[in-house]
């Protein structure tokens, strides 16, 4: 049971180019950014919608061009249908970006990549698009795809552990573990105190069967963010191999602690309830889990005919 990386925050661009009324800008700008911060996702979505009307010209519809990082980290030209947008600020390839993240919020991954294609478009250098392409593409399950937005990440700002980060995942998620801990190891040399990095590195560990380096790298992760959600879940399934199943627990527990809304959390504290035989509160945790997070339903049903097996 894997959880997605986490959202990338990106700041807004706050000069202005050409003409438009910057006050009409900076307000609609400032409300969408409070709604996204707020988690009112839709009205942020409306926000920056006007964001993108306040700073650029509009016409009717035309195709323009769109660029495509490849691999080497060359842009590709091809038709786009750009629909009645014709004259672009650099400001609205940002306000592209964060309407895109608001799509992804709410679980509408192709309106999110649509967005971030534009954005991309209009602002190549632009290093956060390509970094939520990316995410989104993972998420489509376009690994290679999301591969290569994170190497145009890289090629932008080689210092930037986000890049190695989701390369990483993308590669790990591909089964290419090797490949994935390079990047990984590559993120901790650049930020040995990133949690984030070393959270990471202890799942390429886990998935490659390194159980004594992975839990290293999850305790320093954890030592670093107390509140390390995804560490302690992790941690837990290392315990769980080792056949520590009462460290195991304690872990699960603590994630459910920490994030009560996880269906994740109850999946994995479901599942060391059972190996500690406790058959009706796992059930009640599996059965919570895939309440909160249908995704989980083949598992947590595999998990169900264990314990009525066992019971």
């Amino acid at each position: 049971m894997t959880r997605t990386i986490g959202a990338i925050l990106i700041s807004l661009f706050s000069t202005s180019l050409f003409s438009q009324d910057y006050s009409s800008f900076d307000r609609a700008n400032k409300q969408a950014l409070r709604d996204y911060e707020s988690g009112q996702y839709r009205a942020a979505i409306e926000g920056f919608t006007t964001v993108i009307k306040l700073t650029s010209t509009l016409g009717p519809p035309k195709p323009a061009f769109r660029l495509d990082a490849r691999r080497d980290g060359v842009s590709s030209v091809g038709l786009f249908d750009y629909g009645e947008i014709t004259v672009l600020d650099p400001r609205t390839a940002v306000a592209y970006v964060n309407r895109g993240k608001s799509y992804l919020n709410l679980g509408e991954a192709d309106a999110a990549i649509n967005d971030f294609d534009r954005a991309v478009l209009i602002a190549p250098a632009l290093s956060a698009a390509f970094q939520c392409r990316g995410v989104a593409q993972i998420i489509k399950t376009r690994f290679e795809e999301a591969a290569m937005d994170f190497e145009r990440v890289i090629k932008l700002n080689p210092a930037d552990i986000a890049g190695y980060l989701g390369r990483g995942e993308a590669r790990l998620r591909m089964g290419r573990v090797k490949a994935a801990l390079d990047d990984f190891d590559h993120a901790v040399t650049l930020d040995p105190k990133s949690s984030a990095a070393l959270y990471r590195r202890a799942e390429g560990f886990r998935r490659s069967g390194n159980l004594k380096e992975a839990l290293q790298d999850y305790e320093k992760a954890i030592a670093i963010d107390p509140k390390l959600v995804d560490g302690y879940i992790g941690r837990s399934m290392v315990y769980w191999k080792l056949r520590e199943i009462d460290l195991a627990f304690a872990d699960a527990d603590r994630a459910v602690e920490l994030a009560p809304g996880l269906g994740l959390a109850y999946g994995t504290r479901g599942m060391m309830l059972m190996e500690k035989r406790k058959f009706s509160e796992a059930r009640k945790d599996l059965l919570r889990a895939v309440e909160l997070d249908p995704s989980l339903k083949p598992e947590i049903d595999a998990n169900l005919k264990l314990i009525e097996a066992r019971e």
